[in-house]
């Protein structure tokens, strides 16, 4: 019953953070993607939480372009570059676990 919960919490929130992409709004994007990745994670669902990480990295990209200090811009590439460093990380765990043979 909390997996059911979570995942109508899911699709929530990744629609609300397709719908800040859509109106180029990547900061607040990435804020709802933060919260979807956090679900994820607490799921054990790590290709999930991988899928958000990447997008978290997305929408810092994008935001970087929007940034008002050269300062704000730097920040903001820095944090993509670490969503997408973590992306990296989860996606190696879960290829680790898909080869991991299972014992009969």
């Amino acid at each position: 019953m909390l997996v059911a919960l979570y995942k109508g919490e899911l699709e929530s929130l990744i629609s609300k953070a397709k719908t800040r992409e859509k109106n180029y709004e990547w900061l607040q994007a990435a804020e709802t993607y933060r919260k979807a990745a956090n679900i994820a994670l607490k799921e054990k669902s790590l290709s999930k939480a991988a899928e958000f990480q990447g997008r978290l990295g997305f929408c810092f990209y994008k935001a970087a372009f929007q940034a008002q200090t050269t300062a704000q811009f730097r920040n903001r590439m820095k944090l993509a570059i670490q969503f997408y460093e973590k992306e990296s990380k989860l996606l190696s765990e879960v290829c680790e676990e898909e080869n991991q043979v299972t014992p009969s």
